[in-house]
């Protein structure tokens, strides 16, 4: 189906630093267009708009979906066409009491910013460092293990 885009537009401007989370927290939906080369490295706008409590929809890439959960707190895209049917999905009764589709992502942005740093690093990031380095537990078992000696080294 083509989409008419004759009363869409885009508008840049520039913001001062303060007011670009005024910005974020009025918009209904973010998107990101960031693609990772290395695979390795997330988009810190995706994090902005989650720190504002907008779901987004991403871009698919490798580590994306470490950040990104499809379908709880944003939407990812393969493609121009993956992304029209989000949008049409997400909006299709925007404004009525049946749009719930928005509602439920923003929930989910929410229970991702109530997730306190341990939580990430713990069921994220420790298991992905864990294939490559030794660990050892210098706390207590409510704190996370850090890895041995000085600077990071592969085993």
């Amino acid at each position: 189906a083509v989409v008419s885009t004759q009363s869409t537009g885009v508008v840049t401007c520039w913001l001062e630093p303060e007011d670009y989370p005024k910005l974020l927290a009025a918009a209904d939906l973010g998107v990101s267009l960031h693609w990772s080369s290395s695979g390795l490295d997330l988009p810190m706008k995706v994090v902005d708009m989650f720190g504002a409590g907008l779901p987004v929809c991403s871009r698919d890439f490798s580590c994306i979906r470490e950040l990104v959960i499809h379908g709880k707190n944003g939407c990812v895209f393969s493609d121009a066409a993956h992304l029209s049917r989000q949008f049409r999905s997400i909006f299709k009764r925007f404004g009525e009491p049946e749009c719930q589709h928005l509602s439920i992502l923003g929930n989910g942005v929410k229970h991702f910013q109530s997730l306190p740093w341990h939580y990430h690093w713990q069921h994220v990031a420790l298991p992905v460092l864990r294939e490559g380095f030794e660990f050892k537990d210098y706390g207590s078992d409510d704190e996370p293990s850090f890895p041995v000696g000085g600077p990071l080294t592969m085993m």
